[in-house]
């Protein structure tokens, strides 16, 4: 019986960060940072002036990442797409050649036709 450690049983998965999370929490606190700017709880001192940088940094990487993912499907969707066009282009050969073999195939049985 061959010895299993007990890592090996369960391999750590690997880390992914879920960027829409991350949009969200940074939306959530830029909102609530210009709210509190706006009715006066924020007395800005220069750290917390960089707040909005920092979120709207965070909202525009978590943007760029989804529509990363998005476009990578859509990709994957033409490439698709791309098959099936040239598929059906295939199709569209094969039945034109098929449709002159029937053509000739009728002058053959017309000729056979005239002659029985």
């Amino acid at each position: 019986m061959e010895t299993v450690w007990v890592g090996q049983m369960n391999p750590p998965k690997k880390f992914e960060i879920n960027w829409m999370i991350v949009f969200w929490v940074c939306f959530i606190i830029l909102l609530l940072w210009f709210f509190a700017k706006d009715i006066g709880l924020i007395n800005t001192p220069p750290v917390l002036l960089s707040v909005p940088y920092f979120t709207g940094l965070g909202l525009v990487v978590a943007l760029m990442k989804e529509a990363n993912k998005h476009i990578i499907k859509l990709e994957g969707a033409v490439s698709i797409l791309h098959h099936a066009v040239s598929d059906i282009a295939e199709i569209k050969q094969e039945i034109k050649e098929t449709n002159k073999q029937f053509a000739h195939l009728d002058k053959r049985v017309a000729i056979i036709e005239t002659r029985i």
